[in-house]
């Protein structure tokens, strides 16, 4: 089955770092991604390409960015707990707020907890795919799978 999604689309074509952002990031206004069985099959302009599609069933997302999603390479999910916590060293920090907050994991519960509040505000946020550290206690990491 085709489907459609309408919206402001914004995707990126290289490395800001190298191509500056105006050679990098693409966007259309009033875009429309063709999408078959979870592929985009085309993305443009919307009035261009729904001629192409006229019995398209689209989800309209107009006024809103639809963008890829965002990939976290470092983030440790039996810290939700401390986002925020001052600390003008390292050893400081974790002695006074990391080490404290990841030994409450042992509680399976707790960790399940923790685990379901963690993983909607990386969905909630746009964060598709993450590199997930967890507390040394095996229970922890099973309920978050």
């Amino acid at each position: 089955m085709i489907s459609g999604v309408r919206g402001t689309l914004i995707d990126f074509t290289g490395d800001p770092f190298v191509l500056g952002d105006e050679n990098s990031i693409r966007v259309e206004q009033d875009g429309l991604l063709v999408i078959e069985e979870g592929k985009i099959l085309n993305r443009g302009n919307f009035n261009q390409l729904i001629k192409h599609y006229p019995h398209l069933e689209t989800i309209d997302y107009s006024g809103y960015y639809v963008m890829p999603g965002f990939i976290d390479t470092h983030v440790h999910y039996s810290q939700i707990g401390i986002i925020g916590s001052y600390g003008k060293h390292l050893l400081e920090w974790l002695e006074t707020y990391v080490y404290n907050e990841e030994a409450k994991f042992k509680d399976i519960e707790y960790s399940r907890r923790a685990a379901i509040f963690f993983l909607e505000e990386l969905i909630q946020n746009g964060t598709t795919t993450a590199l997930v550290f967890a507390s040394v206690h095996p229970q922890s990491v099973e309920v978050f799978f």
